[in-house]
This record gives C-alpha cells, structure tokens and sequence, in this order.
C-alpha cells in the first residue's frame, strides 16, 4: 500500500490541523481540459470563468491505494466506487518515491494489473475518452481466466 506522508493528507478538518489554518487554505485541484493545476480554494473566485462548471466532491474517501504490476511496470491503483456489474472505477498512478504519485496511462483493455494476496485487475474500459488513466476494471483470482 501506498503511503501518503501525514502533511499531504487530511485527517481531520483544517480547522483543527493547527493554528491560522482554516478551510479557505485547503488545497484545490483545477482541470481545464488536460492541464491541471493546483490551488487554495481561496483562489476560487479569481478561477471561475462563465460557462465553467464546479464540481463538488461530497462522497468519502477510501483508504484504497494499493500496490500492483502491470507487467514489470510498477503502479499504484486507487480503487473509487463499485459498478453495479462487480466492476471498480480505478486510477492508475505511478509511484514517485516521495509517497505521492503521477497519473498513469494505462490500457490497452485486456490489460491485467497483479496485486497482493494473488489477486489481478482486468482493465476493461477506459472511463475516459482520452484514455488510459480512469477504467472499469473487474477484479480476478489468481489461476481465474477472464470472461
């Protein structure tokens, strides 16, 4: 598993993070198309543009980075939400060796991604149409072949 140093990662609300820290100085990702950028959401108003559209995560999260190998390649899978079929949105991340990690193409479909205990991934579908990054993967057992 993939360790995220304690700075880099909210535990508890900014507010009781420490003195002067308060949730205008939490961190704000910004996409426009493929460049990315990262802010404070104090920034937020100087950001929008009419016709942008704000995204509000209000869903929890899952302590899901776990380490895999899509061939001899290392990757880090962070496992989001479980698909009615049984299939999990995941992203494919390289490690960095800083405990963080960089997007990772992944793909082609058919693609398998070995985890711990035995288990592999079978990326199935790109979740977007650029590819690569997000897929629908459907979790395997070991000695187990795909549909």
């Amino acid at each position: 598993m993939v360790r995220v140093p304690s700075e880099l990662s909210a535990r508890v609300p900014a507010e009781q993070r420490g003195p002067g820290l308060d949730r205008d100085s939490v961190r704000l990702l910004v996409s426009r198309g493929t460049q990315v950028g990262h802010h404070s959401f104090r920034e937020l108003p100087g950001l929008l543009r009419a016709g942008d559209v704000l995204v509000v995560n209000t869903s929890e999260t899952l302590p899901a980075a776990v380490d895999g190998r899509i061939g001899p390649t290392r990757v880090v899978v962070h496992f989001s939400t479980r698909g009615d079929d049984g299939r999990w949105a995941v992203e494919l991340r390289d490690p960095d060796g800083r405990g963080t990690t960089r997007a990772h193409t992944g793909g082609p479909a058919g693609t398998e991604v070995r985890l711990p205990g035995g288990l592999r991934l079978l990326l199935e579908e790109p979740l977007d149409r650029a590819g690569g990054r997000l897929w629908w993967a459907r979790p395997l057992a070991e000695g187990v072949p795909p549909d």
